[in-house]
C-alpha cells in the first residue's frame, strides 16, 4: 500500500477550524456556544443550598457560613477598625513567633516562679481552684493552668488535674 507523505503532512498541516476574524467571535460571550453561562449569583446559590450529609460537607458548609459571616463584619468595618484589626492580628501573629523561637529562654526565666510556687504552702490548691474555675465550662485559660500544672509539679501536676477533672465530671454526671 502506497503512502503520500506529502499530502499527509499538508492535511496535518490545516488548521482545525477555520481562522476567526474580530467581527466573527462568539455571540454576546467570550464563552464557547457549547457551555452554559453562569451568573455568580447561580454560583452562589449553589454553594449555599449544597446540604450534605457527611462530616466533609458538613466541614465545608460551617466554612463557609464562618467566612460568609467574616466577610460581613469586615464589609461593616470603619477604616479605622480594619486598621486596628489588623495591628492586632500583626502583633498576634510576630509574639507566637517570638514566642516560638525564645520558648527555651522563657522557660528558663519562669524556672524560679515555678520553683517559688512548688515551695509555697497550698500552691497546689491555688493551682487546683484555677483549674476547677477553668474547667467547667470550659474557658480561656484551661489549658494555660494545665501547662502551669505540669511546669510547677510535674506528671504529678498532671495527675492532680486529671484527678479533679475526673471528679467533677463524675459530680457533673450525677445530677
Amino acid at each position: 500500500m502506497p503512502s503520500d507523505y506529502s499530502s499527509t503532512a499538508r492535511a496535518l498541516a490545516l488548521p482545525v477550524s477555520p481562522p476567526r476574524s474580530p467581527n466573527n467571535s462568539y455571540p454576546q460571550s467570550s464563552q464557547a456556544p457549547w457551555t452554559r453561562r453562569r451568573s455568580s449569583q447561580s454560583l452562589t446559590r449553589n454553594i449555599i443550598q449544597r446540604r450534605g450529609t457527611g462530616l466533609v460537607d458538613k466541614t465545608i458548609n460551617y466554612a463557609e457560613r464562618i467566612w460568609r459571616l467574616l466577610f460581613k463584619t469586615v464589609q461593616k468595618m470603619t477604616p479605622v477598625q480594619m486598621a486596628g484589626s489588623f495591628v492586632v492580628g500583626i502583633t498576634t501573629i510576630v509574639l507566637a513567633i517570638l514566642f516560638l523561637v525564645f520558648s527555651e529562654k522563657i522557660f528558663k526565666w519562669l524556672l524560679p516562679i515555678a520553683e517559688d510556687w512548688k515551695n509555697l504552702k497550698g500552691g497546689w490548691l491555688i493551682l487546683w481552684l484555677m483549674v476547677f474555675t477553668t474547667a467547667f465550662p470550659p474557658v480561656i485559660g484551661y489549658s494555660t493552668c494545665l501547662t502551669l500544672a505540669g511546669f510547677i509539679y510535674g506528671f504529678w501536676g498532671y495527675s492532680l488535674t486529671t484527678d479533679l477533672i475526673c471528679e467533677c465530671e463524675w459530680k457533673t454526671d450525677m445530677r
